[in-house]
């Protein structure tokens, strides 16, 4: 967030989509952005057309929309107020690459765009609770295909959102409200009705797709026309702006860490939800693009797999087990040839884990459990032997499975304790764990102090 704050301050020509963005860096940093509203494709999004499944009578169908590993997006709890208002059917349209998740009865995974009209006009009302957005797209795409929406008074919801006449407006995290007011439109259809009919309206005064390209067009012409930027001076701001950042998302991740461990003393619940991740390349580097990642639930034992297809030799894989500080159990991780139906790797027995390269945030609790990690950041990586030609050929898709257990420190050794008999054993994790944790400790220290 504060990376993005400050490339406002850049000496550069912007162009912002919502008249709040304008307004907000005229305010803070005496430039005035050009504004270019955000267009909607009014031939793909339409009220009349092909639905999923046709909405029922008495019946109120939710969609939520948005990726569920993004924080600010706030899926997971869009997810959990819609069951405690006991609607009768949640989906869920996201940009993740899941098929199912807990609370959700259908999930919509990477849907191509000419594809999600049918799903909004399958349901009734959008709960998009982001925290964060610079012009709401998915509840004008709603409001095009019938719908209505239920959204947080995050900056830029006044573009076109109206409380009570297409849309209920609520207080951020007032999630009594938001329950309140999905049980009203379960319980009053009229109510659901009206709503609905105020988003056709404001659907209807909402400019096309064709009309605002235009309009970007000028937009570009009058930017081309001035100063070109100096390349020397983008290459100074960027570096400064990325050092100046470093030390500060550290230590975010490190009070996460520590408020996860102090919660877990007081028997308070804790946020169980993370993240696996797979990379691969061949005789390249490991790369965003080449990636896929994967839901599960910490503090419970989970079974994950990705696919990928084999594109060369040496074919490498990784592993990013967690985004958490922790640790983290593997109980067997294995690469499967599906084309041919062999077994290329697999990892069960402790030493077996020795042969992995341990990089980034990542460490072995100790030498004699090295199926068991700990991950002092949000970047744990295990590198493991890369596949060959004897293994495999070009084009062939392979499985990589993996069942772990990720855990707070505190959680790990309550866990563990109960299992240990041994004094001189119990003794040993403790002084293991108690160490893991004031490396932590001093490591936050460190990263806020700077």
């Amino acid at each position: 967030e504060e990376i993005c704050e400050k490339t406002y301050s850049f000496n550069l020509p912007m162009i912002t989509e919502a008249q709040w963005i304008q307004q907000y860096i005229y305010e803070k940093y005496n430039t005035t952005p050009f504004l270019v509203r955000n267009g909607i494709r009014k031939d793909v999004y339409t009220e009349e057309g092909t639905a999923v499944s046709p909405l029922e009578e008495k019946k109120l169908r939710v969609l939520i929309e948005g990726p569920v590993d993004v924080a600010y997006k706030n899926v997971p709890l869009s997810i959990k107020l819609a069951q405690e208002a006991e609607v009768d059917e949640i989906w869920l349209l996201t940009s993740s690459d899941i098929t199912e998740f807990s609370g959700v009865d259908r999930v919509f995974s990477r849907i191509p765009m000419q594809e999600t009209p049918a799903i909004y006009r399958s349901c009734d009302v959008l709960v998009k609770l982001s925290y964060v957005e610079g012009m709401f797209g998915p509840p004008l795409e709603m409001f095009h295909c019938g719908g209505t929406a239920i959204v947080y008074n995050v900056t830029g919801h006044d573009e076109y959102i109206v409380h009570g006449q297409n849309s209920f407006v609520v207080d951020r995290d007032d999630e009594k409200s938001v329950v309140s007011y999905l049980r009203q439109l379960k319980e009053e259809p009229e109510t659901l009705a009206r709503l609905k009919e105020g988003g056709k309206h404001t659907a209807n005064q909402w400019p096309d797709w064709e009309n605002c390209s235009r309009e970007f067009e000028k937009v570009l012409v009058a930017i081309s026309q001035q100063s070109p930027t100096s390349r020397n001076y983008l290459a100074k701001y960027t570096e400064e702006l990325f050092d100046s950042a470093e030390y500060k998302v550290k230590a975010k991740v490190l009070e996460s860490f520590s408020k996860r461990e102090d919660n877990l003393k007081v028997g308070e619940p804790t946020v169980k939800d993370n993240f696996a991740e797979l990379y691969w390349h061949c005789k390249e580097k490991f790369t965003a693009e080449n990636s896929k990642w994967k839901h599960f639930r910490s503090d419970e034992w989970q079974d994950i797999s990705f696919e990928v297809d084999v594109t060369g030799f040496p074919f490498w894989i990784r592993v990013d087990p967690s985004i958490k500080i922790g640790t983290i159990t593997i109980q067997s991780l294995n690469v499967t040839n599906l084309s041919s139906g062999s077994s290329i790797m697999n990892f069960y027995k402790p030493d077996d884990f020795g042969i992995l390269l341990l990089v980034g945030t990542v460490g072995w609790i100790d030498d004699r459990r090295k199926n068991i990690f700990f991950s002092y950041g949000c970047d744990p990586i295990l590198v493991l032997p890369a596949v060959e030609e004897s293994n495999a050929a070009v084009g062939d898709k392979l499985k990589i499975s993996v069942r772990l257990k990720e855990q707070s420190i505190q959680q790990f050794f309550m866990s563990n304790e109960t299992t240990i008999r041994n004094g001189t054993e119990k003794q040993n994790m403790r002084a293991v764990l108690s160490n893991l944790k004031q490396r932590v400790r001093m490591i936050m220290g460190s990263a806020t102090q700077k």
